[in-house]
């Protein structure tokens, strides 16, 4: 799609936001740490609006997640908190639910071979495949990284 700029969204508390345009351009930001949804949706409409502004369609793409067992009650309400306030922003900006997608996190990792099993060195390893895939337009961090290949998953699969 020659016309659309990807969006993805890494949903966690330390996750991000970011958006390649067609012609290759990269932005990306980390969640508002003060997880207020007027924040995070300013942060929205930064990407949407530039989007637009350039004549883009915006194609979201954003991590299928849940609550794993093991998680405490406080944490998994408020991850559930941070995925709504991004599908509640979404439905505020018109993204029609046929330009979202959700996608698991072992969907969009495997398109970039195998990764460590250790939480902590596939991070790193995702951090530095983010890096070579945004051409040094930018430094990714932990935060932004997974929002970066997220984006670059929707980019590669349409």
């Amino acid at each position: 799609m020659s016309n659309t700029a990807f969006i993805g969204i890494d949903p966690g508390a330390s996750g991000g936001i970011s958006m390649v345009t067609p012609d290759g351009l990269w932005d990306a930001s980390k969640y508002p740490k003060d997880r207020e949804p007027s924040m995070v949706a300013a942060l929205f409409n930064k990407y949407t609006n530039n989007a637009h502004i350039e004549g883009y369609v915006c194609r979201v793409y954003i991590e299928l997640v849940h609550a794993m067992p093991t998680d405490g009650r406080s944490s998994a309400f408020k991850f559930g908190m941070n995925y709504g306030i991004w599908f509640g922003v979404m439905a505020n900006n018109s993204i029609r639910s046929d330009n979202i997608i959700k996608v698991s996190p072992q969907k969009w990792q495997s398109i970039y071979g195998d990764l460590p099993k250790e939480r902590k060195l596939r991070k790193n390893k995702l951090k530095e495949i983010a890096a070579g895939i945004i051409d040094n337009q930018f430094k990714p961090t932990l935060m932004t990284s997974d929002a970066i290949l997220i984006a670059n998953y929707g980019r590669m699969s349409e």
